[in-house]
């Protein structure tokens, strides 16, 4: 899909949204329309299928594909615009919004079925799913996007990002949201740049209640390229293992980085503006 197509789906989207909903999501609609990068979580399956790793998706520009799954900025938009904002919260000083399954949708009514969250050029989505049949399944997964910097990266220095983190647990699906912090100490050569990503703060969106903090300290994360793409993962390769990072930094000059994650049962991403 080309970005004018994007757009077009965009506008579309905007359109069908109510006026109460059209003033905050306005933004998140404009980063839509003008996204250059898109990366998307494994296709996690909850409880009732043992220990899967997830489907993973091969990603290309602004779209990400694995058989007949797409995914596209312009799938996450609708998906938020269908749901509207039921909920709110904030996390690392970012706007968190939640939408619910409609009534008579599936048989988690009442159920959350989306978390959002989005700064001025990049955002990220959290979608869950419920599939009836035989084998009633919950699945999650999650999409980062956003518009492209403006400059390389830089050769030297340092910079941090903070921002907000949404994850759902795959075994219990209870929903958190927290601080994302991004830590990079450039290097003239950008694999050798060091990067160290944490979220803290962590706790259950519903109950208040607190999850452990996460580093990702012991896990080699590098930039792949001089636009800012990152990822990093640990206990196997990149397609199973349960530990794994991917984002890209976004806007001009690096302004904001946003990313996806899997840290065991916690699936999420995480969206933080540079400091």
């Amino acid at each position: 899909m080309n970005r004018l197509a994007t757009l077009a789906i965009a506008m579309v989207v905007l359109a069908a949204c109510s006026s109460e909903q059209e003033a905050p999501l306005a933004r998140f609609h404009g980063i839509v329309a003008e996204t250059s990068f898109i990366t998307v979580s494994r296709w996690h399956p909850g409880v009732g299928i043992d220990v899967h790793p997830g489907f993973p998706l091969a990603c290309s520009d602004i779209t990400c594909r694995s058989g007949d799954t797409v995914r596209a900025s312009s799938y996450f938009s609708q998906l938020l615009a269908e749901t509207g904002i039921d909920n709110e919260t904030g996390a690392g000083g970012v706007r968190v919004v939640e939408g619910r399954f409609d009534p008579g949708e599936s048989d988690r009514t009442g159920d959350w079925r989306v978390l959002g969250a989005w700064l001025d050029h990049s955002a990220v989505i959290l979608e869950h799913q419920f599939n009836r049949g035989d084998y009633p399944q919950d699945w999650y997964q999650s999409g980062a996007f956003g518009r492209p910097p403006d400059t390389p990266l830089p050769a030297e220095g340092s910079a941090t990002w903070r921002g907000a983190m949404i994850g759902a647990d795959k075994v219990t699906n209870d929903r958190y949201a927290g601080t994302a912090s991004l830590a990079v100490t450039f290097a003239a050569e950008f694999r050798d740049s060091m990067i160290d990503l944490s979220f803290t703060g962590i706790a259950n969106v519903a109950t208040g209640e607190a999850r452990d903090d996460i580093s990702y300290a012991d896990v080699s994360i590098q930039f792949q390229d001089d636009d800012g793409r990152f990822s990093g993962w640990t206990g196997g390769e990149w397609q199973v293992a349960p530990i794994y990072v991917e984002g890209h930094t976004a806007g001009p000059d690096h302004a904001e980085a946003a990313g996806v994650f899997g840290y065991n049962e916690l699936i999420g991403a995480f969206v933080a503006k540079r400091q």
